[in-house]
């Protein structure tokens, strides 16, 4: 809980920022469009049930702060960071195009219809689905169950297990292809082949004296205050699963090498092969 005082500088803190953001944009000939800025309060219900203000001075405009869902780069926040309206988009999206490919799958070879799920489908269910990470097993089934229609759409096998059709498409299951994601990110931000912001979040493990684990690529895994939402964060989630990566593969030399081991360990998990 805030004192109302303290959350009041705080907001003018805010509101001065956006505006000294707004300055330098001016006189960088951009411009700072207020009248498309969204704002969306993340918190408890609780928290968000006694926050006393409905509005920010946004560069000089009063904008209403959002209740619902707003979009972001191509993903869609709810103030409870739950991901059911990314679930929800990213779902409809891609159920729409995989409708469409159907009415014409007895035409298309299966080279064909591979390209088209591919680049309709399955890149669909792949963007931004790091946001996804620890997201609940319910939500991602939703996407997996629309993966699965997929695969047994280029192989038309409609009552055959599941399993054995997405691995002969050599197809990682949807919360694999996430945690592939996350994996290859942390992989890139320990060789600064990531942004520094990323960079920054990931700190290396530093035994107090000398122990065999110092050598093993490590990283430190940070706890969260609030298991619901911030064992999700990244800081938080990428180090616990980087550290249950076998070492030979966290110590890849190449991006490459490292790709390539890494969807194979995958993939074995996925299938206990």
């Amino acid at each position: 809980h805030m004192d109302p005082a303290v959350l009041q500088r705080e907001c003018e803190v805010l509101e001065n920022c956006l505006s000294q953001i707004s300055t330098w944009l001016s006189a960088n000939m951009l411009k700072f469009n207020s009248d498309k800025t969204e704002i969306l309060l993340l918190g408890s219900p609780r928290q968000l049930r006694i926050f006393p203000l409905s509005s920010l001075s946004v560069a000089g405009t009063d904008v209403q702060i959002s209740k619902g869902p707003i979009r972001n780069l191509g993903g869609t926040f709810d103030s409870y960071l739950t991901m059911a309206p990314q679930v929800n988009n990213m779902a409809k999206s891609a159920a729409f195009h995989l409708r469409n490919i159907g009415y014409v799958r007895k035409m298309l070879t299966v080279e064909t219809t591979k390209c088209l799920i591919q680049s309709l489908v399955i890149s669909r269910l792949d963007y931004g689905n790091s946001l996804l990470c620890g997201t609940s097993d319910v939500l991602l089934s939703r996407l997996q169950r629309i993966h699965n229609s997929a695969a047994r759409l280029i192989t038309r096998m409609s009552r055959e297990h599941i399993t054995p059709v997405l691995m002969s498409l050599h197809w990682l299951p949807l919360k694999a292809r996430i945690q592939y994601k996350v994996l290859l990110l942390v992989y890139k931000a320990l060789h600064s082949l990531a942004p520094a912001y990323i960079c920054e979040l990931l700190t290396n493990y530093q035994p107090p004296r000398s122990l065999r684990s110092a050598s093993k690529d490590l990283l430190v895994e940070p706890r969260a205050n609030q298991a619901t939402v911030g064992d999700r964060a990244f800081s938080v989630y990428a180090p616990r699963l980087w550290n249950r990566v076998p070492s030979p593969i966290r110590q890849a030399i190449t991006v490459s090498q490292f790709k390539n081991s890494l969807k194979t360990h995958l993939f074995q998990t996925a299938y206990q092969q």
